[in-house]
């Protein structure tokens, strides 16, 4: 496969409000849309797009890269074990091999190529769950939008928490069960707000509701490990896990059910989906969780998810905080779940560059 043409531009998509956790807030999310075109004539698109707070690299940084990269042709290896080594060795920066995996990923579905194999053992959902996101409002607006998603069929709703104040935090817990009692999935999220001291304390408090899980209580790697060994509430880990690797090595040594990864930020699409396998061997879960993707991102999250074979809500539904999306979304969420049909992938997107 060669890529004998690649242009990229910049994008930018303004939230409706600004979306607000522990670590901070943003209002808008920033990155650049990648457009390959093989030797072949199909055109395809990747985004690279890192999340302020929780990517390694900047803007400025990832152009740079593209810029460099776009100079030449890529010739990508036919076996897509070794094209993983090949897009990692053009950049160490993890957005930019999410976007060119994700354009070789499109290719292999375009292409009528046997290395379409690689995915022929694995049965794709065609129905994802989705979870519902509420970051640190005021709690009559959260309870509000709970009640608007559940309307709209969602049973699973990821709450962030991490204020200033545990008892603030506490309180809304009480609203939220108060009104909808056992006929939600809550999961929490508290972005690694809080000491391993305050984590055991609070976790102890939170006992009395039915939690899903509560991803990443503490910033460090081996407090949120040792809490998952004392707690009754389950520790989900997100941000702390680096690369397959040390996720690899949670799952078989610590008392982790669930992982919940960025593509975006974690280290990319192919990375994910090996993750997904290997868990699931250990009978433990990966969530896929967006980091606020375009329609075009989002469209590769969406595979991945569909990749999975437990049935726990996918951390997808960001497209509704946009105000304009960078073209038509072809995976809106409907009853709190995503269609997702293999014969349609990847989607056509309209995209005039």
């Amino acid at each position: 496969m060669i890529l004998k043409e690649i242009k990229y531009f910049p994008f930018s998509l303004t939230l409706k409000s600004e979306f607000k956790n522990s670590y901070g807030s943003f209002n808008k999310r920033a990155g650049f849309i990648i457009k390959a075109v093989d030797e072949e004539n199909n055109v395809t698109y990747g985004e690279a797009s890192p999340l302020p707070n929780f990517s390694c690299e900047s803007l400025k940084e990832l152009e740079e890269e593209i810029n460099l990269i776009s100079q030449d042709k890529i010739f990508l290896n036919d076996d897509t074990e070794n094209v993983r080594m090949q897009i990692k060795n053009l950049s160490n920066l993890n957005s930019l091999t999410f976007a060119f995996e994700q354009i070789f990923l499109n290719l292999l579905f375009v292409r009528k190529s046997k290395q379409k194999k690689y995915f022929s053992n694995k049965c794709l959902k065609k129905e994802i769950c989705i979870n519902a996101v509420l970051d640190i409002s005021e709690p009559e607006f959260i309870i509000n939008e709970i009640q608007k998603k559940y309307n709209q069929g969602y049973k699973t709703f990821k709450i962030k928490i991490g204020r200033e104040n545990f008892i603030s935090d506490l309180s809304l817990l009480e609203l939220v069960y108060k009104k909808f009692d056992n006929k939600i999935t809550v999961r929490l999220d508290a972005n690694g707000k809080w000491s391993y001291e305050k984590a055991k304390s609070y976790l102890k408090e939170l006992e009395k509701f039915e939690i899903e899980f509560i991803e990443e209580p503490c910033s460090e790697l081996m407090c949120n490990l040792e809490l998952a060994k004392e707690s009754k509430v389950k520790i989900a880990l997100d941000e702390s896990v680096k690369n397959i690797n040390d996720a690899k090595n949670i799952i078989d040594e610590s008392r982790i059910n669930f992982i919940v990864v960025k593509p975006m930020i974690y280290g990319g699409i192919f990375d994910s989906i090996e993750l997904i396998n290997y868990a699931e061997t250990k009978n433990k879960c990966v969530i896929i969780s967006s980091a606020f993707e375009s329609s075009i991102g989002k469209s590769a999250l969406v595979f991945i998810a569909s990749c999975t074979s437990h049935s726990h809500a996918h951390g997808l539904d960001t497209s509704d905080f946009f105000e304009q999306n960078i073209c038509y979304d072809y995976y809106g969420i409907k009853n709190g779940k995503i269609n997702f049909e293999i014969k349609d992938f990847p989607p056509k997107f309209n995209l005039q560059i």
